[in-house]
């Protein structure tokens, strides 16, 4: 609808007294536009208003710059924890990768727990404190269980149940450290990043982990959960519920001794265990992730399950990738 008004048109005494104030809005007499006007109480008001914003102390302007980025970094702290806090107590694993065209050539090169190892990995997604679209497509596992490495014959399930799986994705790349070897008993650079077709949807039975900075230090003695759907005894069969166990870091130190592992803990590796034995993780559970949650309860993905020698036997604790120690070749391929 288009309003006409007559040609010098003015609407005149704006709640006024005796023309004390002039005419806010007035039309040309072309029509080409309206024209604004203040009056002069209102641009003594604004010189009033300039004149008083420049005699703020700066020591004032300072405080609420402060207050405004102290009250920045607060909100982006809230969201770091929300989106990396586990409501659980206990820390929930939740996926695996199927092999689902495994080629028979491997058989010769592989024993039946390796295979088991191929068809049955469990790890975590990380998303890191800002939870990108990214970080929720790639996830982490070590190299023998990928020795097929067409994305084609791979998916990801995600749950509690390893059948049925509450979610599945299609794998679109495998990237493989550059360093690791082509026999299966080669433990060294065993790490690998997994990117899926499409991103992961965290649920109540899907969670997420973050990954900590290379610097990072977990101390001796730490305690860790590990998770898995692996084997419940040495030589045993995998279950399809989701299982744990917590452990404890071991120093390299006590792991090379001659009675443990005799030195063959490199610094890519973490023993986590007890000496005594009993309490470790088993066939069907390598690939899958060692995490310790921090005192505001933050779960950082500290090892991934790599070898060992047998199942909670004495002296022979789980071997573990070590984290932070490829926490730069993790960025490099994958930019989180």
């Amino acid at each position: 609808m288009v309003l006409q008004l007559p040609l010098r048109w003015k609407p005149i005494g704006v709640g006024t007294a005796a023309g004390q104030r002039t005419s806010l809005i007035e039309m040309d007499g072309s029509g080409s536009g309206w024209k604004q006007k203040l009056s002069s109480e209102e641009s003594k008001a604004v010189i009033q208003m300039a004149r008083a914003i420049r005699r703020i102390e700066p020591w004032k302007i300072a405080v609420i710059v402060v207050s405004v980025i102290v009250g920045l970094a607060l909100i982006i702290g809230l969201i770091t924890f929300l989106l990396c806090h586990d409501q659980d107590r206990y820390y929930n694993a939740s996926f695996l990768i199927t092999n689902v065209d495994y080629n028979p050539q491997y058989e010769r090169q592989t024993t039946d727990e390796f295979r088991n190892l191929s068809e049955d990995i469990e790890t975590m997604i990380y998303e890191i404190f800002r939870g990108s679209f990214l970080s929720r497509r790639y996830i982490r596992s070590h190299v023998v269980s990928l020795r097929v490495r067409d994305p084609r014959r791979w998916t990801a399930s995600f749950g509690i149940l390893l059948r049925p799986p509450k979610q599945k994705k299609f794998v679109r790349r495998i990237i493989v450290h550059e360093g690791y070897g082509d026999h299966f008993l080669d433990h060294e650079y065993d790490v690998a990043v997994v990117e899926l077709a499409s991103a992961i949807e965290f649920t109540s039975d899907v969670h997420s982990v973050c990954l900590p900075e290379a610097s990072h230090i977990f101390p001796d003695n730490t305690s860790c959960f590990v998770t898995g759907w692996g084997a419940l005894e040495n030589d045993g069969n995998s279950v399809n519920q989701l299982r744990q166990a917590e452990v404890r870091i071991i120093s390299t130190e006590i792991c090379n001794r001659r009675r443990v592992y005799g030195g063959a803990i490199t610094p890519g590796m973490l023993c986590a265990g007890y000496l005594e034995g009993q309490v470790d993780a088993c066939q069907g559970d390598s690939g899958g992730p060692l995490v310790h949650a921090n005192s505001r309860g933050i779960w950082y993905l500290v090892g991934i399950v790599s070898w060992g020698d047998e199942c909670g036997k004495p002296n022979k604790p789980g071997v573990y990738t070590r984290v932070t120690y490829y926490r730069n070749w993790i960025h490099s391929k994958t930019g989180i």
